[in-house]
């Protein structure tokens, strides 16, 4: 099951953030055509890394500095449905270079040169600058910092989008900086942060999730690679269609 974040329910951890480079992974569905925050990093309500949706339905990633008044935001170029699960991938590599894919694609880019001295706090559902809320759900966010986020990019949009968990990115465990199924309660089975809720977000039905376990091949048969491995040496195995 995942969470309904319908304001004003949100979670937070006041020391769980982390600055760029970073990347952001999180499956959404929004209730309609606005600001909707994800996941955001930020410090004293000034300085921001976000994933969030847009008025116009896109997917966003964004850097703020509300000191220096400026902000890079990338937009996908593709855009998301009314109450569909959708997947939102978004990297700042640097100051001036973030890129965001909608579904593992629809790829929008961005290099407006934005300083950001430091993103010490986490929040899901609401912007870590007090602008807005999320009316929507999530599911499966995560976090990965440093050179692990810099590596990152097209493959792991597209193999996060298939429905694999971010936990199966072997390769890219070691930067692995938070992960959060959010199944009932948001600190079951995660890592890297613990989270309070502001408010009791309800338990709803969870997009299908493949975890790393035991190799079942009738569950994931043809599966969304066919026959042939996964790319990266991703640990692809136990379909969970719902907790």
């Amino acid at each position: 099951m995942a969470l309904d974040f319908s304001p004003p329910n949100f979670l937070q951890d006041l020391t769980g953030g982390g600055n760029r480079p970073i990347a952001f992974s999180v499956w959404c569905q929004v209730a309609g055509a606005a600001v909707m925050p994800l996941i955001s990093v930020t410090s004293a309500s000034v300085w921001e890394h976000a994933i969030q949706t847009t008025t116009g339905m896109k997917a966003r990633c964004l850097s703020f500095d509300g000191v220096g008044g400026s902000q890079g935001s990338a937009d996908s170029t593709t855009s998301l449905t009314v109450d569909t699960w959708h997947h939102v991938f978004g990297v700042v590599y640097n100051h001036n270079d973030r890129k965001v894919w909608l579904d593992g694609g629809g790829i929008g880019t961005n290099t407006t040169s934005v300083g950001t001295p430091s993103t010490s706090a986490l929040f899901l559902g609401v912007d870590g600058v007090g602008i807005s809320n999320l009316d929507g759900r999530m599911a499966e966010a995560a976090i990965w910092r440093g050179g692990t986020a810099t590596a990152m990019g097209a493959e792991e949009a597209g193999i996060l989008a298939a429905g694999y968990s971010p936990l199966c990115l072997t390769k890219r465990l070691t930067g692995l900086h938070f992960y959060s199924p959010l199944v009932r309660d948001p600190n079951w089975n995660s890592f890297g942060a613990v989270l309070t809720t502001s408010s009791s977000p309800a338990v709803v039905a969870h997009p299908p999730i493949i975890y790393p376990g035991h190799q079942d091949h009738s569950v994931r048969s043809p599966g969304p690679f066919g026959n042939r491995l996964p790319p990266q040496g991703i640990m692809p195995f136990g379909l969970n269609h719902e907790r």
